[in-house]
């Protein structure tokens, strides 16, 4: 019994008698009610009431906000072919997601990348064949990665052969590069094709990237880069 004990619950509840579920198939059961979306009240009620085969025990050790983290991370996985998650993949203690990351098994293929922004972003496939990308939270951070690294999973997993368009283009005034790090600044096409990047004020400057039509990649570097340098440079999907 699980009475007394701490446990999480999978959301979806299945009717128990549709082929679906005989076949330990409850999560495509056509008439399953959904916890707090489907004929089900959810977390928000006084009391909630799932199936005990929902319910599985949180290990002692795992304190409640890691093991709803990893409950999520679970359900996420399960029949997905790509997990995208933003913000929380820092090495600090409330950042949840690479330890329950680790515990689901997953194998790392990336684990940061020497970009500005975007350090931290993380890449790995999960033991059922899935493909997790970790976004930083930092809303550009996310933005640049997503398009980086998002866009060319997401065509990879559709079947989609060319790679993103990538094409040159040339500076339209002096920029800095980072010394240690490529770059991939958001900017815009002037009248003549030339790439202008806007100031900004770091990587939680959203609002600067919203009349950009696409990111410039500036590799790393320790001169100015001067006007007319041809560079890379990706159309926003």
């Amino acid at each position: 019994t699980l009475a007394g004990e701490r446990v999480v619950g999978e959301i979806n509840a299945g009717c128990g008698d549709c082929d679906a579920c005989r076949r330990g198939l409850a999560r495509h059961c056509s008439a399953r009610s959904v916890l707090g979306i489907l004929e089900r009240p959810g977390a928000f009620a006084e009391e909630i009431c799932l199936p005990a085969e929902n319910l599985h025990r949180v290990p002692d050790h795992l304190p409640d906000e890691v093991a709803a983290t990893d409950a999520a991370v679970a359900a996420a996985l399960f029949g997905s072919d790509l997990l995208v998650t933003i913000g929380g993949i820092g090495p600090g203690a409330r950042d949840r997601f690479p330890g329950a990351f680790e515990r689901a098994g997953m194998r790392s293929l990336l684990a940061g990348a020497a970009i500005r922004p975007g350090r931290p972003v993380k890449v790995g496939r999960s033991p059922g064949g899935t493909v997790v990308l970790a976004l930083p939270g930092n809303p550009v951070s996310a933005l640049a990665c997503a398009a980086l690294f998002a866009w060319p999973i997401l065509r990879r997993l559709s079947g989609i052969v060319p790679a993103p368009p990538w094409h040159a283009v040339e500076l339209a005034a002096t920029m800095q590069p980072d010394d240690r790090r490529r770059c991939f600044r958001p900017a815009s096409l002037d009248d003549a094709g030339r790439a202008v990047v806007p100031s900004w004020s770091g990587s939680g400057d959203l609002a600067h990237t919203a009349s950009t039509d696409g990111l410039l990649e500036l590799p790393p570097g320790a001169d100015p880069v001067p006007p007319g340098t041809p560079l890379r440079f990706l159309p926003w999907p």
